[in-house]
């Protein structure tokens, strides 16, 4: 059991006043049928590498829920009053939220699970997948996404050309797929549906073990423990991991860039 101090906040934070909101609602709990799902029939059942990353990784998100006690919240950078990245605590040499865009997503990701945890859809197929190719990308240190940020004429270009359908299968497509590397060049460029997509994301998955790649191992092992925890907490551990985040990271961003410039 934890020896951590209960939270002194009984609500999710308000960084526009840094302050904390008292909330009625309950502390976030695992569905009865997840922990049903957890026991390890419906991981032997799917075949899908992508579907047992997530479910592997609400294996571990059901422990810590079971065994971790509320954390004690930390609001100190909402005021500016630190230097650090908001996700990992990295020290930072300008104003910015984030020391990575791995960081960033691995934020996003913990969201991402406290939220369709609390609303039951978190075994959903789509949901699982989807899940599981955030992990995925995580392990491999993040998606490049301002490397591989293209304008919205060159999208519509590849739209155009690709006649709206996925290359792969046919069937209406709805992303851009980078073909190799970042290169925003239109032969490097190809429409495909979501499902297509994620199994481009399943067929690269490789497996890693303790001694196949020791550091690779430890990094993705430690990453799985650190979002299991903070997407199991009744409350926030970091004001990252708030639903909030979405629509007040930029008050904390301004506060940070007004300390930087007096």
């Amino acid at each position: 059991m934890s020896s951590r101090r209960k939270p002194n906040h009984s609500g999710k934070l308000d960084l526009s006043t840094h302050t904390c909101v008292s909330s009625s609602a309950p502390a976030l709990t695992i569905h009865d049928s997840v922990f049903k799902a957890l026991t390890g029939a419906a991981l032997g059942k799917t075949n899908k590498s992508l579907s047992r990353s997530a479910l592997q990784l609400l294996t571990r998100i059901a422990l810590a829920a079971a065994n971790t006690e509320p954390p004690q919240v930390d609001c100190s950078v909402c005021c500016g009053e630190r230097d650090t990245c908001v996700n990992c605590d990295a020290v930072l040499d300008q104003p910015r939220l984030f020391c990575t865009e791995a960081c960033q997503q691995q934020a996003g990701l913990v969201r991402y699970l406290r939220r369709t945890i609390e609303d039951g859809r978190i075994l959903d197929n789509e949901i699982l997948e989807a899940v599981g190719t955030r992990i995925v990308i995580l392990n491999g240190g993040g998606y490049p996404a301002r490397a591989r940020k293209i304008s919205q004429a060159r999208r519509d270009e590849i739209i155009l050309r690709d006649r709206s359908v996925c290359q792969i299968c046919g069937k209406p497509g709805t992303e851009i797929d980078h073909i190799d590397g970042s290169s925003d060049d239109p032969a490097n460029l190809r429409l495909l549906c979501g499902p297509c997509n994620r199994r481009r994301v399943e067929i690269a998955i490789r497996t890693v073990t303790a001694n196949s790649d020791p550091e690779l191992f430890a990094y993705i092992e430690a990453l799985a423990e650190d979002t299991a925890h903070r997407a199991a907490a009744g409350l926030p551990i970091r004001f990252v991991d708030d639903a909030g985040w979405s629509t007040q990271w930029r008050i904390v961003q301004n506060r940070l860039r007004t300390r930087w410039s007096d």
